[in-house]
């Protein structure tokens, strides 16, 4: 599992566009369930407002629940994303995506040749370069923004087995 997925900043432009919305709200990712800053007395809980210590003792299953955290901390991310072919989406949680009373899914960037819809082979080279499992992984806006100072048409990251790097 390695190679390089690039994603067009036209499409990129629009994911982040929507951190400019009035009112737009921000979502745990995965690295924020485990950041101690980001819940009161900077205690990780679970939904019943145990640590993993104490569910443990209790020999009860644990995860950290985002609506014990103080969503106010939160901050602007990016996630690469591995499913259904591979994408970049904003963590904002958009609730102006309602037609019919039904919630829209958000603004995504598909990698150039990782999008279902238009690539035959977007399973082959998802499983070639993210590997099989689905996962997300959250980066900065940062590599959004030097990609597009330097006036590049796509952001380019490099992944391997155990790292991600954008390509400048």
């Amino acid at each position: 599992m390695a190679g390089r997925i690039s994603f067009p900043m036209a499409e990129l432009e629009k994911v982040v566009a929507q951190f400019q919305q009035e009112g737009v709200k921000l979502t745990a990712t995965m690295d924020c369930l485990f950041e101690p800053s980001l819940y009161p007395n900077n205690k990780i809980v679970d939904k019943d407002d145990r640590s993993e210590r104490e569910a443990k003792k209790l020999g009860l299953p644990w995860w950290p629940d985002s609506n014990k955290m103080d969503k106010t901390k939160l901050t602007p991310k990016l996630m690469i994303v591995g499913d259904h072919g591979v994408y970049i989406m904003a963590n904002v949680d958009n609730p102006h995506l309602v037609v019919d009373g039904k919630q829209l899914p958000n603004i995504v960037a598909y990698g150039v040749g990782f999008n279902p819809e238009v690539d035959e082979d977007f399973y082959d080279n998802k499983m070639n370069v993210f590997g099989g499992d689905d996962g997300a992984t959250s980066i900065g806006l940062d590599w959004f923004e030097r990609t597009k100072a330097a006036g590049k048409k796509a952001m380019t990251v490099q992944f391997n087995r155990t790292s991600i790097r954008l390509i400048e």
